[in-house]
């Protein structure tokens, strides 16, 4: 197929996927798109950062027992992890084919 204003030859989106040349993420090889997802994953990052620490700032105001929370705060999320994990490995494994 022949684009009609530069008069090269290109492959649609359908022929690529037909021909097995379509990639995932292909959007992102532009310098430009690239650029644009950065910047706004880096201000989501920074404002939810911020808003955290702002509030953790004015509970702890409110509430005299946060800082008893947040000090086992990491320890109740590993074991959350841990169990989802072990969960997880277990349902796997009692899935796998036998032979």
């Amino acid at each position: 197929m022949v684009h009609p204003q530069r008069g090269k030859r290109f492959m649609s989106c359908e022929h690529q996927r037909q021909r097995g040349a379509h990639r995932s993420g292909a959007g992102l090889e532009d310098p430009g798109c690239l650029a644009c997802f950065s910047i706004g994953l880096a201000l989501t990052m920074v404002t939810s950062g911020v808003i955290a620490a702002l509030s953790v700032k004015h509970v702890s105001k409110r509430f005299s027992g946060f800082g008893e929370i947040v000090r086992k705060a990491p320890y109740v999320s590993g074991a959350v992890i841990l169990v989802i994990g072990l969960y997880l490995g277990i349902n796997g494994w009692l899935h796998l084919p036998i032979k």
